[in-house]
C-alpha cells in the first residue's frame, strides 16, 4: 500500500479530530437540551444521536474562510449564504432551486446558532438580562423563517433580502451582535466559536403554498410581530 505524504496524514488526522469534536459537542448539547425539555434518558439519547447525524460536516471539510474569530466566522457564513442566493437568481429566466435549498438550509442553521447558542449566552453573561437588540433580531428571524416556507422564485429572494440586508448589518456593525458577543465572551470566545462551528444542520421541510404562506417581507414582519405579542400575552404574570 502506498504511504500517504506526511501533509495528507496530518490533514486527515486534523479532519478526524474535528469531526470527533463536533460530534461530541453536538451530542452533549442535545443531551442537555433534552434534559431541559423534560425528556427521559432514552429520549435524550435519541436526541443526541439525531444531533450527531445532523452535524454540519460541510463546515468541517470546507469551512467558511475566517481569521479565527467568532465575528469573522459568522460574517463569512453570511457571505456564503448571500452567494448562494446570488446563484439562485443569476439567470433571470431560470431559478436555481438547488442553490436556494443550500442557502435555505444554511440560513436556518445560522439562525439556530444565534437563537440557541449566541443570544442565550449573552443573556447568561449579563445576569439574565437580554441584549437590547435581541427582540429586534428575533422578530426578523421569525420573518425570515416564514419566507423560507413557500416555493421560492426570484421575487421571493428579493423579499428575503429586504430583511436580510439590514438584519445582517445589525449583527456585523460596530455595536452589533457579533462585536458585543466577542466583548462579553472575553477569554471564552474560542469555546463559543467551537460551539457555533459544531451546530448541526437543520432538517428542512417541504415547501408549503397554502393560504397562510407568506411571500412578502412586510407581511412576514407583521406576522412575526403578532406572534411575539401573542407569546407575551400568554406568559404568566409574576
Amino acid at each position: 500500500m502506498t504511504e500517504l505524504p506526511r501533509e495528507s496524514r496530518e490533514e486527515r488526522a486534523r479532519l478526524a479530530e474535528a469531526v470527533r469534536g463536533a460530534c461530541l459537542e453536538a451530542a452533549r448539547r442535545a443531551f442537555e437540551d433534552g434534559g431541559f425539555a423534560g425528556l427521559c434518558a432514552e429520549g435524550r439519547r435519541e436526541l443526541a444521536l439525531d444531533a450527531i447525524a445532523n452535524v454540519a460536516l460541510s463546515d468541517l471539510v470546507d469551512p467558511p474562510a475566517d481569521d479565527g474569530g467568532l465575528a469573522a466566522y459568522l460574517r463569512a457564513d453570511h457571505d456564503r449564504i448571500d452567494a448562494l442566493f446570488d446563484a439562485a437568481i443569476a439567470d433571470p429566466e431560470q431559478f436555481d432551486h438547488d442553490a436556494f435549498e443550500r442557502a435555505r438550509a444554511g440560513l436556518l442553521r445560522h439562525i439556530g446558532i444565534e437563537e440557541k447558542i449566541l443570544l442565550p449566552y449573552a443573556r447568561r453573561r449579563r445576569g439574565g438580562e437580554p441584549l437590547a437588540l435581541a427582540s429586534v433580531l428575533r422578530r426578523e428571524h421569525g420573518a425570515i423563517a416564514s419566507l423560507l416556507v413557500p416555493t421560492p422564485d426570484h421575487a421571493l429572494v428579493a423579499e428575503l433580502r429586504e430583511i436580510l440586508g439590514p438584519h445582517n448589518q445589525r449583527e456585523e456593525q460596530e455595536g452589533g451582535l457579533y462585536p458585543i458577543l466577542e466583548a462579553l465572551a472575553g477569554d471564552d470566545v474560542d469555546e463559543l466559536l467551537a460551539r457555533a462551528r459544531a451546530a448541526p444542520e437543520v432538517p428542512t421541510a417541504k415547501h408549503f403554498d397554502g393560504p397562510r404562506a407568506t411571500r412578502t417581507a412586510r407581511e412576514a414582519l407583521a406576522r412575526s410581530d403578532a406572534s411575539a405579542r401573542a407569546t407575551r400575552t400568554d406568559e404568566p404574570s409574576e
